[in-house]
């Protein structure tokens, strides 16, 4: 017995799990619980379930339109970003990356069909298991992301812009989230603290934003110094512009968050737009940074690895 169990443990040690560029799903499976069973046993990662699923050139340059998002609601400069990154790739200008991993739960690890066998595997054990693991792990993803929650609301974001088109018109809504991509860049808290997304939460605030009313304006958004006044003390302007800075909630950097907090001619789904834009943005983030840098390879050496 211990020899026919020294056998096997050898004949599966020098059984290669594949040979030749091409792979399968029966190939994929095989590499995974390898994979799987090093980072699990071996390594001790402590990682979401994995959902992976295969994708074309063109499906993943659709996914770098919505920065990767499975969900997104309808917006033209998604559009725009697909042509842009289309043309590139087309001409040889700019590669694509061989995965696309989202933090969520389970999570969910795009992988390029063009993919060699040995770029899937290297794809499940940086992306499938390294990637996961500092998605669960990390002290700052888990502050500021729920990966239990994201696709949950990425629905709710989705349906929720579809009701405003209907209700309001979309140009209407258009016109909001024009102003909200616009300012994306300055719509990021770098160090306060926030809040998880709730989709219950999100609903019930939803309906408390209908139900507010205009008592809530400021005149001071609309008081400016007039001519021919006289001068004002000194100690008094400072004392105003102190008491005008803490009812508007200043200093405060996350634009988007003060637009949707404080601008006083808001409708209550003006603001919840604005908010959707600004909660996003932490999952775009996310994504986002290495495949920006993965882009900048050129074509070529995609295909040299691959």
């Amino acid at each position: 017995m211990p020899d026919t169990l020294f056998g096997a443990a050898r004949l599966e040690a020098v059984t290669p799990l594949f040979s030749g560029p091409n792979w399968d799903y029966a190939a994929l499976r095989q590499v995974y619980d390898a994979v799987e069973r090093i980072a699990v046993e071996e390594l001790g990662l402590d990682v979401y379930p994995v959902q992976i699923e295969g994708i074309t050139s063109e499906q993943m340059l659709d996914a770098y339109s919505s920065v990767g998002l499975p969900l997104m609601y309808h917006h033209w400069s998604f559009g725009k970003r697909f042509a842009y990154h289309d043309t590139l790739y087309r001409k040889g200008l700019q590669g694509l990356a061989y995965e696309i991993v989202i933090n969520s739960n389970p999570c969910i690890c795009y992988i390029m069909e063009e993919n060699s066998m040995t770029m899937q595997t290297l794809v499940i054990a940086h992306a499938a298991f390294g990637h996961n693991h500092f998605f669960k792990n990390n002290y700052l993803f888990r502050q500021w992301t729920d990966a239990n929650g994201i696709l949950d609301y990425l629905s709710f974001a989705r349906d929720y812009v579809a009701k405003c088109e209907e209700r309001h018109g979309v140009e209407a809504v258009e016109r909001v989230l024009d102003a909200a991509h616009a300012l994306k860049d300055h719509g990021v808290n770098r160090y306060a603290h926030r809040t998880k997304p709730n989709l219950a939460e999100e609903r019930r605030r939803a309906e408390e934003w209908r139900a507010h009313s205009e008592a809530t304006y400021n005149d001071l958004w609309r008081t400016v110094p007039g001519a021919g006044k006289e001068k004002e003390d000194p100690d008094a302007a400072e004392a105003r512009l102190q008491e005008i800075k803490r009812e508007l909630g200043l200093p405060e950097e996350n634009l988007l968050y003060l637009i949707e907090k404080r601008a006083p001619r808001l409708d209550d789904w003006q603001r919840e737009l604005v908010r959707i834009r600004a909660i996003l943005l932490s999952a775009e983030a996310a994504d986002d940074d290495e495949r920006r840098l993965r882009a900048l390879r050129p074509l070529r050496d995609h295909a040299a690895v691959a």
